[in-house]
């Protein structure tokens, strides 16, 4: 399932933020290619970036194929005099405040960037969001049932405020977050020293903050029975206002339970970081999500692949993906 929700999410996501001309450019190779960047991106790397791994070589090389490849888009926009409404034209156009413009190159690489920060996280997500699902079919059924309430029981097409409309849905992709986070730690730079309230620790200037969400999410003391996938502990309106008080032996202790929506830097819930830097593709990596498990539901009931089971997480990468195999089966609906 991530290998095709791997090429999935490339297609859709260059087609809707690249533009078209871009999509049709983008064939299955480039997925590939796509597969030979990440396998460079390891924790790992930030410690021995210079280490002589084939996983490097292969990274290295896949970089400059992507590089020549969107370079010579740009350069064809150069070209034309047709005016686009996306994010290529945009990074084309406009300059840094000192009024410096970015070289063909530079916008080349800004466009991996784009993809690369929204291809591995949404893939992975859909990937997780799918299996789960898979192991939970009356859940499946619900979300049918969700789409004919909304959509009419002729299940008309898509629109984003439908897709707003659609709560369970959308907690159950939260509850996925909240359980297989993509990214396991958040780091920021610390710009000046840091004092710790109410002790005497003091972050110095220089360091480096983490958070990990994959430890604060799975944590009984934030997210009772955190280890079972209950979408609809987010339709709570305690925990979606984020006021959600959980009792102890001794003490009433406050819980800062943040929806997707939050900016709340204080929250145990962390899949798309917070503060200044919180991810800004989140609102379009959860259409495209959506979209994505919409469509599949409405179409086929789906369940885990007997043999392969559940798969544990690849801690080994960047990302937390699914380790393989990790294999569904689809059965149509009519």
């Amino acid at each position: 399932i991530l290998h095709d929700m791997a090429k999935l999410i490339i297609k859709t996501a260059s087609g809707c933020l690249l533009g078209h001309e871009i999509r049709a450019k983008l064939d299955d190779s480039v997925a590939d290619i796509y597969h030979d960047l990440d396998g460079g991106f390891t924790p790992m790397q930030f410690m021995f970036e210079w280490l002589p791994l084939p996983s490097y070589y292969k990274r290295d090389a896949a970089h400059k194929k992507m590089s020549d490849l969107f370079y010579d888009i740009v350069q064809e926009r150069r070209k034309s005099e047709k005016q686009n409404d996306d994010v290529v034209d945009a990074l084309m156009r406009n300059s840094y405040k000192d009024g410096t413009m970015m070289t063909d190159r530079q916008v080349a690489h800004m466009m991996i960037a784009l993809l690369m920060g929204g291809q591995h996280t949404s893939s992975t997500t859909s990937s997780w969001t799918l299996l789960l699902l898979a192991q939970n079919p009356e859940i499946q059924e619900e979300l049918l049932k969700e789409q004919k309430e909304v959509f009419g029981e002729d299940l008309k097409d898509l629109t984003l405020d439908g897709l707003k409309k659609c709560t369970l849905l959308e907690s159950c992709i939260k509850e996925t977050l909240r359980m297989r986070p993509p990214i396991i730690n958040v780091m920021r730079y610390v710009k000046q020293n840091c004092e710790i309230p109410n002790t005497s620790y003091v972050i110095p200037q220089g360091y480096y903050v983490m958070s990990a969400p994959i430890i604060t999410q799975l944590d009984e003391k934030c997210f009772p029975n955190a280890e079972s996938y209950l979408p609809k502990r987010w339709l709570d309106p305690s925990i979606a206002a984020g006021t959600n008080k959980t009792p102890t032996e001794n003490v009433i202790e406050e819980h800062v339970w943040a929806t997707m929506n939050s900016s709340s830097a204080r929250s145990s819930y962390l899949p798309f970081g917070a503060g200044r830097h919180r991810c800004v593709g989140e609102q379009f990596a959860y259409m495209q999500i959506s979209t994505i498990i919409s469509v599949i539901l409405r179409n086929y009931r789906i369940k885990l692949n007997t043999e392969a089971g559940f798969p544990n997480i690849n801690f080994a990468t960047l990302i937390c993906s699914p380790l393989d195999p990790n294999l569904i089966e689809y059965e149509p609906r009519n």
